[in-house]
C-alpha cells in the first residue's frame, strides 16, 4: 500500500512539473514596434505601432501625414506575422480618421536595419483591402513605399 501511494505521489509531482515546464517554455509574443517619421511625396508621416504575433493578434496603429495632402488614420492591429528579426508584416483594421481609408485593412510591412534606425529602417504598405461584406474602401489596391525612416526607430522582436 505505501508504495502505491508513493507512486501516486511520484506520478502527480511529475504531472506537475511537465505542466508547469511547458506554460514556462512560452515566452513573450514576437511583435514589432516603432515611433517613426518619413517622408512621402505626398507629405511627412509619423507613424506609431506596436503589433504583437499572439492568438488573436493584438495592437494598435496610428499614421498621421502632414500637408500637402494631410490625413490621419488608426485602428487595432487584426494580424502580425513575425518573419524574422528584421522583418515583420501586420495588418490594421482602419475604424477612424480619413474616410478614404476607414473600412479598409492595410498591411505594412516594416523592416529593422539595425541601430540606429535612422536611414537603415523602413516602412512599406503591401495591401489594402476591404475589411468585409459591406464596407467600402476608396483606397484599395494602393502599394505604396518603401520609406526610409529618417527619425525615430523601429524594432522587430523574436524570442
Amino acid at each position: 500500500m505505501k508504495k502505491l501511494v508513493l507512486l501516486g505521489v511520484i506520478i502527480i509531482f511529475l504531472i506537475t512539473l511537465v505542466g508547469t515546464g511547458t506554460a514556462m517554455a512560452k515566452g513573450p509574443a514576437e511583435k514589432a514596434t516603432g515611433d517613426v517619421y518619413f517622408g512621402t511625396t505626398w507629405g511627412d508621416v509619423h507613424l506609431t505601432f506596436n503589433a504583437h504575433e499572439t492568438t488573436p493578434a493584438k495592437g494598435w496603429v496610428y499614421w498621421t501625414r502632414s500637408a500637402p495632402h494631410a490625413n490621419w488614420w488608426s485602428g487595432p492591429v487584426i494580424e502580425t506575422n513575425v518573419i524574422d528579426a528584421d522583418d515583420a508584416y501586420f495588418t490594421v483594421r482602419v475604424t477612424d480618421g480619413d474616410p478614404v481609408v476607414v473600412g479598409c485593412n492595410i498591411t505594412l510591412h516594416v523592416y529593422d536595419g539595425g541601430e540606429p534606425g535612422i536611414n537603415f529602417d523602413t516602412v512599406k504598405i503591401t495591401e489594402v483591402v476591404h475589411s468585409g461584406p459591406g464596407n467600402t474602401c476608396a483606397a484599395c489596391g494602393q502599394v505604396q513605399g518603401p520609406w526610409t525612416i529618417n527619425n525615430g526607430n523601429l524594432q522587430v522582436h523574436t524570442y
